[in-house]
């Protein structure tokens, strides 16, 4: 064995492919895998695609421009908002006057446009529901609609003088009250005989009367202005100025006596309690003439069945608004154009409620309009017509008929009050004189 050696024909060449393998049946092929008998052969897993989604390509931010805070050009300022071009301008004004003269005068200021904001434009139509929202629609009564809400502004405005001319009249007021009852019962001011201070209590007396009849004056102003609302303040103040104007003096004659002090102030009393019940009766009428005013709104409220009365068109609104008391239905806010076309009581130029029939109480008739059938048939009797009288008592367009009569009417009883007052003055004087008599005789006999 040690003997064997190998040849040169028995070493493989150096530089020449391994020899190929021999013609004849196929290799079997290598297993990709070792499996036991037995053993479940796993299903094989099926690879989704993956469908890359489009991406939106972003371009690099812009460098911010500031310095760092070790440069020389000073330490980082914040980032400044772009500013407009009316601004730029005026900045790019500023660097060329301060280049040209060195720097910018202090007394004259660059000038800087405002920003402008575009308002929205609003109609005709637009404006029929937004201008007068809460108030009539109606020109004439917007007139004086606009006039009490003025004057309820110009109350609140004086709610806080009012208040404190209330206290200090009552402060007053009831000291000068408090004097008078002392002077009038402890100082015996109906028997002034024997008294050596009978001229000092008159002039007294008649000082407290007029402090407290003008405090009583001014207590009740404040108190009218104040509660304005309360329409029962009037009727109170009213009956307190006759109170001092016929009670007051004739309690004074008959149960003090008959004196220089009571002769004095009995006048007082009732000059001043005349004011009281003028202002009262001024009230009053403002009250009446507020009630008047609101009255067809109650009536609507509480009667009004026939129609509605929300569907009153913008474009009817704006006609309504020159309507007065002779205006006939078809200028009124609750008129439909598209029934008002083949209307019988608008083709007839007669009012619906003089017609006897309308748009709102003949559903028969509306029925036809809107049907469109011939002008014969919509004008043929109804149900509504042969039943004779129509109820325009609670039908929306005739109340609207009503509420302008009442708001013409209104108004007028402050105004027509006072002339009468004054119309009939003289009368009342006269009255006034022989009743008085007549009390005092009927005081003198018991």
């Amino acid at each position: 064995m040690s003997d064997f050696k190998f040849t040169d024909d028995d070493s493989p060449p150096s530089s020449s492919p391994p020899p190929a393998a021999p013609k004849g049946e196929d290799l079997p092929a290598k297993p990709s895998e070792f499996h036991l008998e037995g053993e479940k052969k796993p299903v094989p897993v099926i690879p989704t695609p993956v469908i890359p989604s489009p991406q939106i390509p972003i371009g690099p931010a812009p460098p911010v421009m500031n310095p760092p805070a070790g440069a020389p050009g000073g330490p980082a300022k914040p980032l400044q908002p772009r500013p407009s071009p009316a601004h730029a301008q005026a900045q790019s004004q500023s660097q060329q006057a301060q280049a040209a003269g060195g720097q910018r005068p202090g007394n004259k200021p660059i000038p800087i446009p405002m920003p402008t904001i575009p308002l929205p434009i609003e109609t005709v139509e637009g404006r029929a529901g937004s201008d007068r929202e809460g108030a009539p629609q109606d020109d004439f009564s917007f007139k004086i609609w606009s006039v009490g809400e003025s004057i309820r502004k110009g109350f609140d405005m004086l709610e806080g003088p009012a208040s404190w001319v209330l206290r200090v009249g009552l402060v007053i007021g009831i000291t000068a009250l408090a004097y008078i009852l002392a002077g009038t019962l402890l100082g015996k001011a109906g028997d002034l005989s024997g008294n050596p201070n009978a001229a000092a209590l008159v002039k007294n007396l008649t000082l407290s009367t007029q402090a407290f009849m003008i405090c009583l004056l001014l207590v009740g102003v404040s108190t009218l202005i104040l509660g304005y609302e309360d329409n029962r303040l009037g009727f109170a103040v009213g009956a307190v100025g006759v109170l001092c104007h016929f009670v007051i003096p004739v309690v004074l004659k008959k149960f003090v006596g008959d004196s220089a002090a009571t002769a004095a102030m009995a006048p007082i009393f009732r000059h001043y309690g005349y004011f009281l019940v003028m202002i009262g009766l001024v009230k009053g009428l403002f009250d009446t003439a507020v009630w008047l005013w609101n009255l067809p709104e109650a009536i609507k409220e509480k009667y009004a069945s026939v129609g509605v009365a929300n569907q009153a068109e913008t474009k009817q609104r704006i006609i309504a608004r020159e309507a007065n008391m002779l205006s006939p239905c078809w200028r009124l806010p609750f008129c439909r154009e598209s029934i008002r076309k083949q209307c019988p009581a608008f083709l007839a130029k007669s009012t619906c409620w003089k017609f006897g029939r309308g748009c709102y109480c003949d559903e028969e008739m509306i029925s036809r309009i809107v049907r469109g059938e011939a002008l014969d048939a919509i004008k043929a009797p109804t149900r509504q017509s042969r039943q004779g009288k129509a109820p325009c008592g609670r039908c929306y367009i005739y109340l609207e008929h009503q509420t302008y009569k009442f708001r013409v009417l209104s108004p007028l009883a402050l105004p027509v009050s006072v002339l009468s007052t004054w119309l009939i003055w003289p009368f009342y004087v006269k009255v006034f004189a022989v009743a008085n008599g007549a009390l005092d005789s009927i005081w003198n006999t018991m």
